[in-house]
């Protein structure tokens, strides 16, 4: 890894998703420890045609 660089997961959920649960996982897993999660909650469907 290049110095000054921190990998970054960006997760996008719905409310009721299993977030905790990935979260969970993530935290513990050997080669997420210096990466940053960023969790966005949304609560709206798309209308995606």
């Amino acid at each position: 890894m290049h110095k000054g660089r921190i990998p970054v997961s960006v997760i996008t959920v719905f409310l009721g998703s299993g977030k905790t649960t990935l979260l969970n996982y993530l935290v513990r897993h050997p080669g997420m420890g210096e990466t940053a999660v960023i969790v966005t909650v949304t609560d709206t469907l798309l209308n995606c045609k």
